[in-house]
C-alpha cells in the first residue's frame, strides 16, 4: 500500500524546509516522491535530490485544492505508474484549503493509504495570519494531525507555550 502524506502551511511558513528535514531523516522512507504544488523560495536542488533519493513532480497547472477530483486522481495514477513510490508527499499551495484536499483524497478510489498530515506554522506570523488570513490559516491547522512551529528563534518559552495553547484551541487533538 502506497502512503500519501501532506505538508501544508500558509505562504512562507517553511513547508519546504520542514519537508527537507523530514526527507533527510528518511521519515517518508528511502525514496519518496514529492509532489510540489507551491512556488517556494527553497527549491530542491539536484545535490539534495541525489542525497535523499527524493523524486520531485511539480503540479503547476493550478492549485491542488481547486483541481477536479478526476484530474488529481489521474495525476496520482500517473505518478504511481511512472515513479513506483512507497510514499508520496504532497506540498500544496500555501493558500490552499487543507480540508478541500483531504475531502478530495477521501473521494478518490486510488488504493492509497493516508499518511501523516502536517501543517507548518510560522510562529512569528501567527497573530498576523490569525487576523488577516484566518479562514485559510485555521483550515490548515484544524485539519492537521501534527503542527510544526517554525521560525521560533528568539521567542521565549512562555511565548511558545502560548502559541501551543492557541493552536490547541483550534485543533485540540493535534500534536505540536
Amino acid at each position: 500500500m502506497i502512503k500519501i502524506s501532506i505538508v501544508s502551511g500558509f505562504l512562507g511558513a517553511g513547508k519546504t524546509t520542514v519537508i527537507k528535514k523530514l526527507l533527510e531523516e528518511e521519515y517518508f522512507g528511502k525514496a519518496p516522491v514529492l509532489v510540489e504544488n507551491d512556488c517556494g523560495a527553497l527549491l530542491m536542488d539536484e545535490s539534495f535530490k541525489e542525497k535523499t533519493k527524493v523524486r520531485v513532480v511539480e503540479m503547476t497547472a493550478g492549485c491542488i485544492c481547486c483541481a477536479q477530483i478526476g484530474n488529481f486522481a489521474l495525476s496520482l495514477k500517473k505518478i504511481i505508474e511512472t515513479e513506483t513510490p512507497d510514499h508520496i508527499v504532497i506540498e500544496p499551495s500555501g493558500v490552499g484549503k487543507l480540508s478541500e484536499i483531504l475531502a478530495m483524497f477521501n473521494q478518490m478510489d486510488t488504493g492509497l493509504e493516508r499518511g501523516i498530515v502536517i501543517t507548518a506554522v510560522d510562529a512569528k506570523k501567527f497573530e498576523f495570519n490569525d487576523t488577516y488570513v484566518r479562514e485559510y490559516f485555521h483550515d490548515q491547522i484544524e485539519n492537521a494531525g501534527a503542527v510544526i512551529l517554525t521560525k521560533t528563534r528568539g521567542m521565549t518559552v512562555s511565548g511558545i507555550f502560548e502559541l501551543k495553547r492557541k493552536i490547541h484551541n483550534i485543533n485540540p487533538p493535534a500534536q505540536i
